[in-house]
């Protein structure tokens, strides 16, 4: 599954999540809006049957409903309509026209022609009568298998006497009876449940109505979203596609990646960041072949030469004395040097050379290299200026190696400078830190060489003489236990016309 139907995908799962969300909580909220004021409605119908029921006690007694309810139903269905009864329906309410009466959908009953009189001027005389029958029932229902009487059967009005007895209706449990005053004093009481869902027709007929927009409108706005989204995916998925695409060519070996990251947003920065992680993976990759091709040179020199002597005792011109057997040493003893900086180097890349840490007073520690070197410098003609502190200047690192990296840099200012040479050492205790300066005399180097005097294998000099030239691995490995000591090393042009070497280490406070 590509990025781009992955995005997709889950574009699709999180706007379907969102709309029906949306939907679900806009239904939620409408049903109890709707539900709210359907209840309201029914209070101020309520209300009405509460003023009615007043006017009826003033003239019957509300005690009068347990026996006529009739009464009680006509009461019910003028408060439905909203009315207030007037005293002419009062004094007609029991009588059997009920057609003055007011529906409670609130429009005046339509007079229709009476199918069971006969035809002609008298059909009023033969039209039946139903003494006591309530407006709610039709000719041949009794007030038992009336639809008024079977929709009772759920919980409805009811209307208590004063000592909360039922007069008329049904009460239930949870109902809370609400008094009915006259002159301030309580006739009944009232109860009526409150709704908890929407039962009327035209209600139910809106709400559903209702819902059928929202659904419409909800499914047309996740079509949009959903027409807007399968672009954007893909648009977000083209950079992520190129990127794979570069990854794949990095790890066939080809570095020339051709991408032109835009833009400031995390992708672009990544796009920029691969591309320049291949540029260093590249220059990498040239640096190994280097260093391979120069440790093979640098290794098959002596060896080289160490067998073109051996061959040349064996064949007799060169005669076997102590003066070619001392030579053969050097030359082992060179490449013994090279081996063993090899190794250091490598240890110190993969992390296993080791560092004894300790508490060192680095002046002490140049005070016995400086005496260590007392007769090379003699035998060469060579000066090293150094001034003992005054005071103990401490840091944390490992004497050993320390002391191979001044003694690594005093060999060089030896070999390299002309003699009569000169080398001074400067140490320097600042605030936080320790800096060791090393500057010597003429020849100098360079300035395209000064930025590579650390890099492995590199010598100043492009001849391979072993009595002036290294093996280039001894200010490499220096840098190496330098940064191992949270140090850095630097290498400049001294005032002196030679080269300048600073050391800065951290202090030990």
């Amino acid at each position: 599954m590509s990025i781009s139907s992955k995005l997709i995908a889950a574009l699709i799962f999180a706007l379907t999540l969102l709309v029906s969300a949306m939907y679900v909580l806009i239904q939620w909220g409408f049903d109890r809006e709707m539900l709210e004021y359907v209840n309201q409605r029914e209070a101020a119908k309520l209300d009405r049957l509460v003023d009615n029921i007043v006017l009826y006690h003033k003239t019957y007694g509300v005690d009068s409903l347990s026996e006529h309810r009739s009464r009680w139903h006509k009461l019910l269905q003028i408060a439905g309509a909203d009315q207030v009864i007037s005293q002419e329906e009062l004094i007609s309410i029991d009588d059997n026209d009920y057609r003055h009466l007011i529906p409670s959908n609130g429009r005046r009953p339509i007079k229709k022609r009476n199918h069971y009189s006969p035809k002609g001027s008298d059909r009023q005389q033969h039209r039946p009568t139903y003494p006591d029958r309530p407006p709610h029932m039709k000719p041949g229902q009794t007030e038992k298998n009336s639809p008024q009487r079977r929709r009772q059967t759920a919980p409805g009005p009811a209307l208590l006497d004063a000592n909360k007895q039922v007069i008329v209706g049904s009460l239930k449990e949870g109902f809370r009876p609400v008094p009915i005053k006259m002159n301030n004093q309580t006739i009944a009481y009232f109860t009526a449940p409150v709704k908890r869902k929407i039962t009327d027709e035209l209600d139910v007929r809106f709400v559903n109505k209702q819902t059928e927009s929202l659904l419409l409108i909800c499914l047309f706005v996740l079509v949009i979203t959903l027409v807007v989204a399968i672009p954007m995916a893909r648009l977000l998925s083209t950079p992520i596609k190129k990127l794979a695409r570069a990854t794949s060519e990095v790890k066939k070996g080809n570095y020339d990646i051709r991408i032109k990251p835009k833009g400031r947003d995390e992708l672009s920065q990544l796009a920029r960041d691969f591309v320049d992680m291949a540029k260093a993976l590249e220059q990498n990759e040239e640096g190994r072949k280097k260093w391979l091709a120069d440790v093979s040179h640098e290794l098959r020199t002596p060896i080289a030469i160490f067998k073109g002597e051996i061959e040349a005792m064996l064949d007799g011109i060169r005669p076997l004395n102590q003066d070619n057997i001392k030579s053969l040493q050097e030359e082992a003893t060179h490449l013994q040097n090279l081996i063993d900086d090899l190794h250091e180097l490598a240890s110190s890349d993969v992390g296993a050379l080791k560092y004894n840490k300790e508490e060192l007073d680095l002046d002490e520690l140049l005070t016995l290299a400086v005496k260590r070197h007392s007769a090379t410098v003699t035998q060469n003609a060579f000066t090293i200026e150094y001034q003992s502190a005054d005071d103990c200047v401490w840091v944390w690192g490992d004497a050993t190696r320390l002391s191979q990296v001044i003694d690594n840099i005093i060999k060089n200012s030896i070999k390299y400078t002309d003699q009569p040479g000169r080398t001074s050492i400067t140490l320097l205790q600042k605030a936080k830190t320790v800096e060791l300066v090393f500057e010597d005399t003429p020849p100098g180097v360079p300035d395209m060489a000064l930025p590579h005097l650390f890099d492995y294998l590199y010598r100043v000099e492009s001849s391979r003489n072993r009595s002036t030239g290294g093996s280039g691995l001894g200010l490499a490995l220096c840098q190496k236990i330098v940064e191992n000591h949270q140090g850095d090393i630097q290498a400049y042009h001294a005032q002196s016309g030679g080269l300048g070497i600073k050391i800065t280490l951290p202090a030990l406070l």
